[in-house]
């Protein structure tokens, strides 16, 4: 991006910053980080230039963690601790004893951890 500061005033027209001040704000950043410099490195040369502010060191590679799915679930109208425990194969009192519950009594709309 060659004009870091017709883009911080577009960002402000768009609507994307609320704040009156942003582009000023922005472009101060820009200059005191040098951040323009950026713009003067060719894609394909970014990693070896990467190297070169890092003194040579190779960059190891992010590790990826995997998403696992929700562990909670969102009560719904008819369930009962029997229902969701059957659903998620897991006893009634397992159910209670995870989530502190004293009674059966739940809520629609209430998150219980159904696995651990």
């Amino acid at each position: 991006m060659k004009n870091y500061k017709k883009w911080a005033y577009g960002l402000r027209k768009a609507g994307y910053a609320t704040d009156r001040k942003y582009p000023v704000k922005l472009i101060k950043i820009i200059k005191d980080y040098q951040l323009y410099e950026f713009d003067k490195i060719k894609k394909g040369n970014f990693v070896e230039k990467v190297k070169n502010l890092n003194e040579g060191e190779k960059l190891e590679k992010p590790i990826v963690i995997p998403k696992v799915k929700s562990s909670f679930y969102k009560v719904k109208k008819g369930d009962t601790l029997y229902s969701i425990s059957r659903k998620f194969n897991i006893s009634v009192a397992n159910l209670k004893a995870i989530n502190n519950l004293d009674s059966n009594i739940i809520s629609v709309g209430q998150k219980l951890l159904v696995k651990k």
